[in-house]
């Protein structure tokens, strides 16, 4: 009965802190962003590409940043969205800052919003000054591996999300000891 007891106030008291741990992911370190999408290529520009880069995730990731290129460059900052192609949901716009120290050429925003599986359009409004390419060139640092004639150069950064039952009882275990978000069942 104690065993029991003390169970129910441990679950009680670690829901809590599961949901917080779950929303937040601070119980453990931020993973580096990990290039999931890159359409660059170095070997000339034009602007106002004809295709919008779209990127396809098998798992779900935490969307970090996304970066669109822009030749000539732009008197100001626009907006990037996200469309999804199942749905036709659009997600963003949002704040645009500089990536880089030529800050008007590439665009950065920071969503930093979570995307299951699925395929997800990338939209600029300055599409006039969006660089593309029309022919590939091999050997530089930003030649992207999505490349592909007259579509917009973007780079889409992200972070894996882990599975709860995978992070939650590790960043658990970490905080607590061996403490589990959800009680324990007697096996049948």
């Amino acid at each position: 009965m104690k065993n029991k007891f003390l169970s129910i106030i441990a679950s009680r008291l670690l829901t809590p802190v599961c949901s917080f741990l779950l929303l937040t992911g601070s119980a453990q370190g931020a993973p580096d962003p990990t290039l999931l999408f890159n359409s660059f290529n170095t070997s000339g520009n034009g602007s106002g590409p004809t295709y919008l880069p779209v990127f396809t995730l098998t798992d779900t990731w935490t969307i970090t940043s996304i970066v669109d290129y822009h030749y000539p460059y732009t008197s100001a900052y626009g907006e990037i969205t996200i469309r999804d192609i199942a749905t036709g949901n659009l997600r963003g716009p949002w704040p645009l800052s500089a990536w880089t120290e030529v800050s008007l050429s590439y665009w950065r925003a920071m969503p930093n919003i979570v995307l299951g599986p699925g395929s997800y359009e990338i939209n600029d409004s300055a599409r006039s000054t969006w660089a593309f390419s029309t022919e590939y060139t091999t050997g530089y640092w930003n030649d992207g591996a999505n490349w592909a004639p007259y579509m917009g150069f973007s780079w889409v950064l992200g972070t894996p999300v882990p599975e709860p039952s995978t992070w939650v009882a590790g960043a658990l275990a970490a905080l607590m000891g061996a403490a589990t978000c959800w009680p324990r069942r007697k096996a049948a």
